[in-house]
């Protein structure tokens, strides 16, 4: 009596299959995934053509069918393979994984954000959410933001391709607010960070109010003519010159760097006076003008020539 091992055939073929199809993507730069998507289900077929084959030639005589259960196995593996390729690929999840583990880090321009003021624009919030910042004052009378930007990017597209993707601005009676968005960034199972370095040129003329979100804010006053705010800020560096004229008011700041000439003072939120010195006041030359900084963790003078 003779046996027929089903599953033998269906092996071959596999093996055969595949063989073929990881020459083809080798040589013709083919998409694997793609391959074993499509190629799988001919196993099936083979397998089930296998069975009613044996069954049609040997209805008549006797003969005993037995299952190979190793090319069985390989075989049902290849097709789990296969329709989890398939799962994936509708969902999208698999064109959403191919792209990220194509994605690369790149630094690129910030498209420039440029703001002319007319005669009822006498204040400027900037809300800096979770960015550091470099504020610097201007004689002129736009407000303008640029920078760059680092983040992972897929098939080279830029993330920011406007300045609305990364500024919302809104005018208020004589106010404008303008708020940092955080830049877009891939989801990735390690990394989903994106950093953004913008500055902020702002005309002098204009009152200027930052909420820094414990961020680093480094200031470049210049020739102030107006007062500056900046609140819940990290750490607060401060360029002045030899032509600087400003007062530095600070309110609760833990940390005043090498600075000399700090006066402890009364803080205006409670009315208390220091003893730790988290309140204090610098004078820089006549200080005509006021930068007050509250709630930063530290400040710290650097003198330019």
């Amino acid at each position: 009596m003779r046996t027929w091992r089903v599953g033998t055939i269906t092996m071959g073929a596999a093996l055969l299959f595949l063989g073929v199809f990881l020459l083809l993507i080798g040589v013709l730069d083919i998409d694997g995934t793609q391959v074993m998507m499509a190629w799988w289900p001919v196993l099936l077929i083979i397998l089930g053509g296998e069975i009613l084959v044996f069954l049609y030639l040997k209805k008549d005589e006797k003969a005993s069918l037995k299952f190979d259960l190793l090319s069985i196995f390989f075989v049902g593996l290849i097709g789990t393979i296969g329709i989890g390729l398939s799962a994936l690929t509708a969902t999208g999840v698999l064109a959403k994984v191919t792209d990220t583990m194509n994605a690369e880090i790149r630094t690129e321009d910030l498209p420039a954000f440029n703001q002319t003021f007319d005669q009822g624009i006498k204040r400027v919030v900037i809300q800096a959410g979770e960015q550091p910042l470099t504020i610097e004052g201007s004689s002129g009378s736009a407000l303008s933001i640029f920078g760059t930007y680092r983040a992972d990017m897929m098939k080279g597209k830029s993330l920011i391709s406007k300045s609305q993707d990364y500024v919302q601005s809104e005018k208020h009676g004589d106010t404008l607010y303008l708020t940092l968005k955080r830049p877009p960034a891939i989801i990735r199972p390690f990394d989903t960070s994106a950093e953004l370095s913008a500055t902020v040129v702002v005309p002098s003329k204009l009152m200027l109010e930052v909420e820094a979100g414990q961020q680093s804010i480094s200031l470049k006053p210049r020739k102030m003519i107006t007062n500056w705010t900046i609140h819940n800020g990290g750490d607060v560096s401060i360029q002045v010159s030899p032509k600087t004229d400003m007062t530095v008011y600070a309110d609760h700041v833990e940390s005043f760097g090498e600075a000399e000439g700090w006066v402890p003072a009364a803080s205006k939120n409670t009315g208390d006076h220091s003893g730790s010195q988290s309140s204090a006041v610098l004078k820089i030359g006549k200080g005509t003008n006021s930068l007050s900084i509250d709630h930063s963790y530290s400040i710290n003078i650097i003198h330019q020539n």
